[in-house]
């Protein structure tokens, strides 16, 4: 049976990176908007394949970013939980011990 504490900390780590996909999903959706804006204006572009070309590198960059600080957000998290969870196992053998 887990602790209301390993709970806690299973719900915080759960939390993050629940948070973390959701703004990664929100600033992939931005830099698409954006991309999708730039590429589809009527306008008649004179190296349409260079514009296109450069919106879809930038999005590529952006995305990039948005995945990195997610998995980043989430290594953290999954750092605190484990140390969340040694600490907690610690505990339980001192207590143990005494």
């Amino acid at each position: 049976m887990r602790s209301d504490t390993e709970r806690g900390l299973w719900s915080d780590f759960d939390t993050v990176c629940m948070n973390a996909e959701a703004e990664y999903k929100q600033a992939v959706k931005q830099a698409e908007s954006e991309r999708d804006h730039v590429i589809n204006l009527p306008t008649d572009w004179q190296a349409r394949d260079r514009v296109t070309a450069a919106a879809e590198a930038r999005y590529g960059r952006k995305e990039q970013a948005a995945r990195a600080t997610r998995d980043e957000k989430c290594k953290r998290a999954e750092g605190a939980l484990s140390n969340g969870l040694d600490a907690r196992e610690a505990d339980e053998r001192r207590l143990k011990g005494m």
